[in-house]
């Protein structure tokens, strides 16, 4: 098997592993290290993408090209705009943030919605500050999700190459219809080669 962009990955220190299967070991790192992985089976390649550092590439799904279909699904269960953070043996942030035990963003909403989050890997308050901080990154907005029925153009014909659809790109998704225009991640696509 051939390992593409790992290069790319910032790991600080390593993870030891006791009686772990192989299959264990990869999804663990995609968490530790939020890094995804595109598998290739037949080239036999491992293709190691990291979220954060995908940039939009001009690529976009819009309703007058290649839109057919659009479904939403949003939820707020797990909004909040601060979080209390835990590490090992109670460890806390307010060290390294200036004596408060949370962290805020309040980018989406000025209300005070609080979450506690606590991971006993974390026992140093410099890493868990920063692990808190991309943590609420993610709760202080709404979970929102599209479902787009389209046509890969680019699969039909080489003029369309520009807007290619792979596993972790981000796409600009522009729907006239609903007024709107937002940069997401492609999570999950399906094939149907006979149509």
């Amino acid at each position: 098997w051939n390992i593409i962009g790992a290069d790319d990955c910032d790991i600080e220190g390593k993870q030891s592993y006791e009686y772990a299967t192989p299959y264990e070991v990869v999804y663990d790192c995609m968490e530790v290290f939020d890094v995804r992985f595109v598998w290739k089976t037949r080239t036999k390649q491992l293709i190691v993408r990291i979220p954060n550092k995908i940039t939009p590439a001009g690529k976009y799904i819009s309703d007058q090209l290649n839109l057919k279909a659009l479904t939403f699904q949003g939820s707020s269960m797990s909004f909040a705009t601060r979080l209390y953070a835990y590490g090992k043996d109670g460890l806390s942030i307010a060290s390294e943030n200036d004596g408060k035990p949370y962290v805020e963003n309040n980018a989406y909403s000025d209300k005070v919605i609080v979450a506690y989050w606590s991971d006993e890997r974390y026992t140093i308050a410099k890493n868990l500050k920063e692990a808190a901080e991309k943590k609420l990154d993610a709760l202080s907005v709404p979970t929102r999700s599209y479902e787009c029925s389209v046509k890969d153009l680019a699969k039909q014909t080489a003029k369309y190459d520009i807007l290619s659809i792979g596993m972790h790109d981000k796409m600009t998704l522009i729907s006239s219809e609903r007024k709107m225009r937002v940069v997401y991640s492609v999570v999950k696509y399906t094939e149907y080669p006979d149509n």
